[in-house]
C-alpha cells in the first residue's frame, strides 16, 4: 500500500493563512457596520485582479465609460462619472501591469508636444482669475493624459482597434436606443445624457465605426443588421436636431466617400431613406430642423456673443489666458456684460482664452502629429491591399 502524505504549505502560503485569520474579524465588523463599503471594496478588489492579468479588458471598459460618462457616483472628495472610474482603473492596473511585466514604454507621437500644454496649463491655472476653480479640472487632464500614455502602450495591435471600434458602435446604437426609446411628443432627441448636441456626438462617434463594418462584412445577413444600425443611428442624430453634429458629419463623410462612387450612392440613400421616413412619421420635427437650419433663432445670437467674449479674453490675455479652466470667470478680468459664465461653444477659442495662444498651438501641434501619423498607416495599409 502506497504511503499517503499531507502536502506541506510552503512559506509564502502560511503567511496567507496567518493574514486572512487576523483580518477575518475586520472584515466581519466591516460587513455588519459597512456593507456597502465592503462590497465595493471587495468588488474593486477582483476587478484589480482582473484588469492586472488583462489590462486590455481595462481599455475596453474605457471606451464604455468614455460614452456613459454622465452616470456618475459621489465620492467624499469628487463626484465621478463613468468615464472618470474607468480612467482610474485602467491607470492602476496599467502601472501594476507594467510593474509585474516590464518592457518598453511606447509613448504617443511628439509627446513631448502634449507635456509642454500641461506645462502651459498649470502655469494658466497658477495666475488664472480664480486658481482654486480650475484644480479639479487639472487633476482631471493629468489623469486622462495618463490614460492616454496608457491605451496608446497597451494597444499595440490592429485587432484591438477592430475591437474597440466594435465597443465605439455597441455603445453609440445604445445611445440612439435609449434616446429614441424614451422621446417625447416634441421636442429635440436628449437621451441619457440630457443634452441633445453631446448626444449627437455620442451616436455620431459609433456611425462611422459602425458604416465602415458594413463594407468590411463578408455575410449578407450580418450587413443587413449593420445597415439597420446604420440607418437608425442617423435617424437619432437628425432627431437631436444638433447642428454642430450635421455639419461635422457631413463633412466626415464627404472626407470619407471622396474616393468611392459606391460609398457617395450609399450616402445618398441614407439620407433619402431618413428624410422620408421623417417626413412620414415626424413631420412637426421635419418642420423644426428646418427652422433651426435657418441659424436665425436666439441660440445662434448667444452664441456669438459668447465667442465674443471669448475673443476678448484672447485680446486682453494672449499668453495665458484667463485660466485654466476658470473662462466662467472671465468677467473678472475682461469687460463682459452678457452671457457671463458661459462657456464660448467653441474648442479652439475656449481654450485659448482659458489657456492662451501657445497652449492651443501645442495642442493642436500634437493632435496634428497624430492626424498625420494615422494617415500614414492609412497609407500603408491600402498599398498591401493594393489600394
Amino acid at each position: 500500500m502506497a504511503d499517503v502524505r499531507p502536502l506541506g504549505m510552503d512559506r509564502p502560503a502560511r503567511l496567507a493563512v496567518v493574514i486572512g485569520l487576523c483580518l477575518a474579524p475586520v472584515v466581519g465588523l466591516g460587513v455588519v457596520h459597512s456593507g456597502k463599503w465592503m462590497l465595493a471594496g471587495v468588488a474593486i478588489t477582483g476587478l484589480a485582479m482582473v484588469l492586472l492579468r488583462r489590462p486590455m479588458l481595462g481599455v475596453y471598459g474605457l471606451v464604455v465609460g468614455a460614452f456613459f460618462d454622465s452616470v456618475s457616483i459621489t465620492t467624499p472628495f469628487a463626484t465621478l462619472g463613468a468615464g472618470d472610474v474607468a480612467a482610474l482603473c485602467l491607470n492602476g492596473a496599467w502601472l501594476a501591469h507594467r510593474l509585474v511585466n516590464p518592457r518598453g514604454l511606447r509613448l504617443p507621437e511628439r509627446s513631448h508636444l502634449l507635456l509642454g500644454y500641461f506645462i502651459l496649463a498649470l502655469a494658466s491655472l497658477a495666475f488664472g482669475v480664480a486658481p482654486h476653480t480650475g484644480v479639479g479640472v487639472y487633476a482631471r487632464l493629468l489623469t486622462y493624459g495618463l490614460t492616454m500614455v496608457a491605451v496608446v502602450d497597451l494597444v499595440r495591435d490592429v485587432d484591438a482597434i477592430e475591437r474597440i471600434t466594435v465597443v465605439m458602435a455597441l455603445c453609440s446604437l445604445v445611445h440612439a436606443a435609449i434616446g429614441v426609446g424614451f422621446m417625447g411628443s416634441a421636442g429635440r432627441l436628449s437621451g441619457l445624457v440630457g443634452q441633445p448636441n453631446l448626444l449627437g456626438v455620442l451616436i455620431a462617434l459609433g456611425l462611422f465605426p459602425t458604416a465602415g463594418w458594413i463594407i468590411r462584412s463578408k455575410n449578407a445577413f450580418v450587413r443587413g443588421i449593420l445597415i439597420a444600425a446604420c440607418l437608425f443611428m442617423a435617424l437619432a442624430i437628425v432627431l437631436t436636431i444638433s447642428r454642430g453634429t450635421y455639419i461635422a458629419v457631413g463633412l466626415a463623410f464627404v472626407w470619407w466617400i471622396r474616393r468611392s462612387a459606391r460609398l457617395a450612392v450609399a450616402l445618398v440613400v441614407v439620407l433619402g431613406a431618413t428624410y422620408f421616413t421623417m417626413t412620414q412619421f415626424a413631420q412637426e420635427r421635419v418642420d423644426r430642423i428646418e427652422t433651426r437650419l435657418r441659424f436665425q433663432d436666439s441660440s445662434v445670437v448667444n452664441r456669438g456673443i459668447v465667442a465674443k467674449n471669448g475673443l476678448l479674453a484672447i485680446a486682453e490675455s494672449p499668453l495665458l489666458g484667463v485660466g485654466f479652466g476658470q473662462f466662467g470667470h472671465a468677467s473678472d478680468a475682461v469687460d463682459i456684460t452678457s452671457e457671463v459664465g458661459r462657456g464660448t461653444h467653441n474648442f479652439y477659442i475656449g481654450t485659448a482664452a482659458s489657456t492662451g495662444l501657445p497652449a492651443l498651438l501645442l495642442l493642436l501641434a500634437f493632435l496634428f502629429s497624430q492626424a498625420r501619423r494615422l494617415g500614414r498607416g492609412i497609407a500603408n495599409a491600402r498599398e498591401k491591399i493594393n489600394g
